[in-house]
């Protein structure tokens, strides 16, 4: 069994199982002692396993807190908004370096469940004979904003 210190819970887990802490060979006179010593050293090992949770709690807590911190939450969007959608086109021949990331505009036609949508050609602007439609996840979405250039005179 494994001797070494956890990080998270303070102790080694041969003391949160049996109460002891193992030195050296593993051998029958461990079990003769755990047997005569489990009623003595039983709240203690309650106490002690109290503790453990504690601090498992507090390590779980934390190590949440540092993995939401690195996360951007996505973006709300609602049926009508104009997106952009990742380009994932693979035509062989064309560099990936000079293709666009994104391609569009799009309109949101719907919102499906676990946090999808469908997105499809804006009505009388398909650029293909085919209607597109899909359905996307909002990491591969972007809003999309025209910028409107005012004609001078």
């Amino acid at each position: 069994m494994n001797n070494s210190i956890h990080k998270a819970t303070g102790e080694t887990p041969s003391k949160l199982l049996f109460g002891v802490d193992q030195r050296g060979r593993i051998d029958d006179n461990i079990k003769e002692f755990l047997k005569r010593e489990v009623n003595r050293s039983e709240q203690n090992l309650d106490s002690l396993r109290e503790k453990t949770c504690k601090r498992l709690e507090k390590a779980q807590a934390y190590n949440k807190g540092y993995a939401n911190k690195r996360h951007k939450s996505t973006h709300k969007f609602l049926v009508g908004d104009y997106v952009i959608i990742r380009n994932f086109d693979s035509t062989p021949g064309t560099s990936p370096k000079l293709r666009p990331k994104f391609k569009g505009p799009y309109v949101v036609a719907r919102e499906l469940r676990n946090n999808r949508f469908v997105v499809s050609d804006i009505p009388g602007f398909q650029l293909t004979q085919r209607r597109y439609e899909g359905v996307w996840e909002p990491t591969n979405m972007r809003p999309w904003s025209a910028t409107i250039q005012k004609p001078s005179d």
